[in-house]
């Protein structure tokens, strides 16, 4: 009888060094195609909202990096940030 091959979760640790670039987002823009998630990560500088007559006011966003995630890691990210948001509201 042949056996079947198991998986083993492996635990991963980025490494960090100080020439990885840190961004700071205030705002994050989603989109999505068949192959990827574009993760637009964004300054959004308060108080300079433009108005047209009767629209809501659109308010330019600098994009400072965008981030492409393929489907297979986005339930894995969703799950990420939730356990992190709980472990927040706990606190």
């Amino acid at each position: 009888m042949a056996t079947r091959p198991t998986s083993a979760k492996a635990r991963i640790v980025p490494e960090m060094s100080d020439s990885v670039p840190v961004v700071y987002s205030n705002f994050a823009w989603v989109t999505r195609s068949q192959h990827e998630y574009a993760i637009t990560f964004c300054l959004i500088q308060h108080g300079r909202a433009v108005s047209r007559d009767g629209e809501a006011p659109t308010v330019p966003a600098q994009a400072e990096v965008q981030v492409l995630v393929p489907p297979a890691v986005a339930d894995g990210l969703v799950a990420a940030l939730r356990e992190q948001a709980d472990m927040r509201l706990d606190d």
